[in-house]
């Protein structure tokens, strides 16, 4: 599968304020701010995720797929040819700072069967206990 990060470029000044990324050259600032916001983003959820699921999911290096795009024209040049994605959408919003963005996860039709195994798994276990 694939994780993306979406968000605003407006607000990539604050983002790196927040992330403690000094105030150089804004390229590099920026791209750095990317890297490292969708290590801690997607990385963090992947943990979780991997814990309630009691599975480990493997996270490499991000990569910068573009600025200023359309999603769906990132969409359209993508290398893979999927009949079916499973996307897991997430929303986290910085309020106080007037910031959001979107995480998708998209697992290619290979991974919806063990995740769909191991979620019934989980259902039926959780069924039998009682509190």
């Amino acid at each position: 599968g694939e994780a993306v990060l979406l968000f605003d470029n407006a607000h990539m000044d604050t983002m790196a304020h927040l992330l403690g990324i000094p105030d150089e050259d804004n390229a590099n600032r920026d791209l750095e701010s990317l890297m490292d916001l969708s290590s801690i983003m997607v990385g963090a959820f992947l943990r979780g995720f991997g814990q309630q699921m009691d599975m480990q999911f493997g996270l490499s290096h991000p990569v910068v797929l573009g600025t200023h795009l359309d999603i769906s024209g990132l969409l359209e040049s993508s290398q893979y040819s999927w009949q079916q994605i499973l996307t897991i959408e997430l929303t986290y919003a910085i309020e106080s700072h007037n910031i959001e963005c979107d995480l998708l996860l998209l697992f290619s039709e290979d991974s919806v069967t063990p995740l769909r195994q191991t979620l019934t798994w989980l259902s039926n276990s959780s069924a039998g206990v009682t509190a």
